[in-house]
């Protein structure tokens, strides 16, 4: 009786905390150009979705997230 009991009460332990799991697609743009939300070194690239790394350059959106808000 005692193992039935523990049985069960680690069956419903592991159900009530199981999180669930939400994806998303890419938050952010990928178009690294000032009018999707980017600064910096927006001229060295390799096209518009791939940066080219420069010695103390940066690429920083602008766009301010919540994944409180936004994920839903």
């Amino acid at each position: 009786m005692r193992t039935l009991l523990l049985t069960v009460l680690l069956m419903m332990l592991t159900l009530t905390t199981s999180a669930e799991e939400v994806t998303t697609n890419n938050i952010l743009s990928q178009t690294f150009t000032s009018g999707n939300n980017w600064t910096g070194q927006l001229s060295s690239n390799h096209g518009t979705g791939t940066i080219a790394g420069i010695d103390e350059g940066y690429v920083e959106n602008t766009e301010a997230y919540s994944l409180v808000d936004d994920v839903d």
